[in-house]
């Protein structure tokens, strides 16, 4: 469950807002980090997931500039810990492994022209609630570009580092130091029924585990093929490989879902979807196990109401 509250700067003139939301259910613990004010139920938890405001400010051109303050979700990756927001019911492995919850910091974005936004910022460290993670804060720029006015037609690259940019991977035991992860992200309609998403994704951490070197790539795709307004067909395609510091596992991982979304409500929706998953050694089931598989397959399906 979800309470947002939010007032967004008008875009035409110097103006201010902000941007409050509570995230509660069984999920919520997992997406705390220092400094949270959480409760860690296991079956209903609740963390204050984005509190921050915001400027846009008419200078530095027609377009002008946008400031943000505060806890906002990371600039990486297209996919959303909001269920509403996101495609399919389930996560990519760049999601899980290789990018970034929210964090806290300052954010400016400069909005060159109509085609260019380019955005810099430092913030405390991977996940954090207003506390500093790591010995001193990171940064991320991007360059983002606008093909059309549709926001769904865009290219965009991003680059986050510093001192535990992104957190630890799929242990604590795994965190490292000085991080740099590179994304490259391109989002395209092929046509007025399908619309389609890359992401590449290159990341690097230094000091895990003593001395050793994490290093991981990513290639994602996503497409989504609107046959009514009420009903989308969704797929994803993706390879994860991981030198065993983000997912404990020195393999290639490769991923498939297909599903659907339904929308018989505006305030409604419903995902059903198949996924399949391949890895070069047995990575699958309970750690230690020795039963553990080198390939799953699940099928899942979620309902989400909005008001």
């Amino acid at each position: 469950m979800v309470l947002d509250l939010q007032h967004a700067p008008d875009p035409r003139e110097d103006s201010l807002g902000f941007h409050a939301q509570l995230f509660a259910g069984s999920d919520a613990w997992l997406l705390a980090g220092p400094g949270d004010p959480t409760n860690k139920d296991l079956y209903f938890g609740f963390v204050l997931r984005q509190l921050y405001v915001s400027a846009h400010l008419e200078i530095l051109g027609e377009g002008g500039f946008d400031l943000k303050v505060g806890r906002t979700p990371s600039y990486l990756g297209y996919e959303s810990y909001q269920a509403p927001m996101r495609q399919l019911y389930s996560m990519s492995y760049q999601w899980f492994y290789a990018e970034d919850g929210c964090d806290t910091g300052t954010w400016g974005t400069w909005h060159a022209n109509d085609s260019w936004d380019l955005t810099a910022g430092i913030y405390l460290g991977s996940n954090t609630f207003f506390e500093l993670r790591g010995d001193a804060p990171c940064a991320v720029v991007q360059a983002l570009r606008k093909r059309d006015n549709s926001g769904s037609n865009y290219q965009a690259c991003t680059i986050v580092f510093g001192d535990q940019a992104i957190g630890q991977g799929n242990s604590a035991l795994l965190e490292g130091k000085n991080q740099v992860v590179i994304e490259y992200r391109h989002q395209v309609p092929l046509s007025e029924q399908v619309s389609q998403v890359l992401q590449i994704n290159v990341g690097r951490s230094d000091e895990v585990l003593g001395n050793h070197h994490g290093v991981w790539y990513g290639l994602l795709g996503a497409n989504q093929w609107t046959a009514t307004d009420q009903f989308h067909w969704q797929g994803r395609y993706e390879w994860f490989n991981d030198n065993g510091t983000r997912t404990d596992f020195d393999t290639d991982y490769f991923a498939g879902t297909i599903g659907a979304l339904w929308m018989p409500r505006k305030a409604m929706m419903l995902r059903p979807e198949l996924r399949g998953d391949i890895a070069g050694v047995p990575a699958f089931g309970v750690l230690g196990d020795p039963n553990r598989k080198r390939q799953q397959l699940t099928a899942a399906v979620d309902l989400v109401f909005t008001f």
